[in-house]
């Protein structure tokens, strides 16, 4: 049986943090305990930005996808003939906003990178 890590104040001021794992305890001072969170994330790989490109254009995901930016702020998804996938964005639209963008990609799609279009331009 497998018993939960649990976390819980040591003292009534909050001054001290313990930890406790499989009967092993762990008491730390908060400031202790921000410090070595401040050291575990220098230890993790940099977050890549989610920030909107500003400029329309041809952009692919660190996953293979291409989008495209419209004048308007209107993202589509293509296919790498340049026709729009349909109904791409929540299984019901063709375009959307930046805030759909990221509720539809996956964290590792991130950094977009500006392309060129991903077919000949026509006409």
């Amino acid at each position: 049986m497998r018993k939960r890590m649990t976390a819980y104040w040591w003292d009534k001021d909050k001054n001290a943090v313990a930890i406790s794992y499989k009967d092993n305890r762990l008491i730390l001072t908060v400031d202790d305990a921000q410090a070595l969170l401040r050291q575990l994330e220098m230890l993790l790989p940099e977050r890549p930005s989610r920030d909107e490109p500003e400029e329309p254009g041809f952009y692919r995901t660190r996953t293979g996808a291409f989008l495209r930016k419209n004048k308007n702020g209107a993202w589509s998804a293509l296919f790498i003939n340049g026709d729009l996938i349909p109904r791409y964005w929540n299984d019901q639209d063709d375009y959307a906003k930046w805030r759909t963008v990221l509720e539809c990609l996956y964290p590792r799609a991130f950094p977009l990178t500006p392309t060129t279009a991903p077919y000949p331009l026509k006409g």
